[in-house]
């Protein structure tokens, strides 16, 4: 599996996951990750690649906030978080921004207002974000 394939079924893994968990013990735990996804993924290949990243994933955090208390640790990973958001919500205005210049293109009155409104409901999105 490609890297950025296994990132962003690492992603999707870790939010299921993470809805799944005992809202009561609002603590993540690896071991128990590991278990799951073991639980969960039939495909030997992407399980080995997943608890790689994990562990990978778990090493670097330890180097990052190691030294944080756990008020600390939130707010860098609140800060990480809405940088992703970010950056994700960009480049989707990047694709929209692609698909206006086509609807330009093909002179598609429809596609072109199509294409600014979705560019302007996800511009709003990222005004939000860095307020």
């Amino acid at each position: 599996m490609l890297t950025e394939e296994l990132q962003r079924a690492f992603y999707k893994k870790l939010v299921v996951y993470y809805n799944t968990i005992e809202s009561d013990s609002n603590l993540f735990n690896d071991d128990s990750l590991k278990s799951w996804l073991g639980n969960t993924i039939a495909n030997e290949e992407e399980l080995i690649g997943l608890r790689g990243l994990l562990d990978m994933l778990l090493l670097l955090a330890d180097k990052d906030f190691y030294e944080m208390n756990a008020s600390d640790a939130r707010l860098e990973i609140g800060k990480i978080i809405n940088q992703l958001k970010r950056k994700h919500l960009i480049k989707k205005m990047l694709a929209i921004e692609r698909e206006l210049v086509e609807a330009e293109r093909r002179q598609d009155a429809g596609g072109i207002m199509e294409s600014m409104e979705a560019f302007k409901v996800v511009a709003d999105e990222v005004r939000r974000l860095e307020e």
